[in-house]
Order: C-alpha cells, then structure tokens, then sequence
C-alpha cells in the first residue's frame, strides 16, 4: 500500500512546513524507515513497537510518498486491524529546527527517527 508521508512546502497539521529540499534530504539514501501506531514524546523507535517499514521514499509531485510493509508483529497486528477499519495517515517523528520565517514555522536539518501510523494526522 503506497501512503503519502509529507507534501512539501505546505503547513501540516502540526503548522509546520517541510520544505523540499529538507525531504529531500531526508530520503537521500534511505532504503527504509520503520514505523509503529502512534507517537511517543522520546525520539526513538524500540524494536518491540515496530509495526510496519516504509520504503521506496519518493516524490510524486509534491507529496512525499513510500510503500507501507506491515511487520508480523504485535503491533504490526494491530495496524492490519486498524486499517482495516479507519482512515491513518503516516507521520514523521524525529527531530531538527523550527524557525520562524514570513511567520512560518519552517523544518531546518531534520533528521527522522520514524513513519508512525497515526489518527487525524496527530
């Protein structure tokens, strides 16, 4: 299942803006980043949390795109599930800067942790 992680350039539900080169950046090498259901206040990802991986990072336009594999996990069961019944987005977790520029919350030297699979875009 391809999912969309990020549209660059433009606020998301956090009034945060990633810019595209940012993202770009961001998948620059990367051939996965694991992920698990919901968001943790740490920036880190146990391995017993793992749900899913997320892979072939790519633009389509500007929406950051990545193929969804669910992990044979607890939790990876358990987003199977939710899937299955609701709508999740997925969401970076990691960490960097936000600066203010032209009143914006601009994402400066991001570095991910993780996808997680989240509800309402929180």
């Amino acid at each position: 299942m391809e999912v969309i992680i990020a549209i660059a350039d433009e606020p998301n539900g956090n009034n945060r803006i990633y810019p595209r080169e940012e993202l770009e950046k961001v998948i620059q090498g990367k051939t996965e980043i694991f992920g698990t259901v919901g968001m943790f206040p740490e920036s880190g990802i146990s391995l017993s949390d793992m749900s899913h991986v997320i892979k072939d990072l790519h633009f389509e336009g500007n929406a950051l795109v990545g193929t969804v594999q669910i992990l044979d996990t607890t939790n990876g069961n358990i987003l199977k599930a939710m899937l299955e019944n609701q709508q999740l987005d997925f969401r970076f977790s990691g960490y960097g800067n936000v600066v203010v520029e032209d009143g914006n919350n601009i994402v400066r030297e991001f570095t991910p942790v993780a996808i997680n699979a989240v509800t309402n875009g929180a």
